[in-house]
């Protein structure tokens, strides 16, 4: 279980999918992905992660 997911995800999916949907549709370019994951991570992505890595490794 992840508490940052709980309480962060919708807005953390949301983000992501704009960043996705952007490109798809033209109004944003590859070249602004990097930046669009670097910020999913800062935000709360990479605690999300490292919150789920903990958990299994506790087995």
């Amino acid at each position: 279980m992840s508490e940052t997911e709980l309480n962060q995800g919708s807005a953390l999916k949301t983000q992501i999918d704009d960043s996705i949907n952007g490109i798809i549709q033209g109004r944003k370019t590859m070249a602004e992905w990097p930046d669009a994951v670097a910020e999913w991570r800062r935000v709360a992505g990479d605690a999300i992660r490292d919150e789920y890595q903990a958990a299994y490794d506790a087995g």
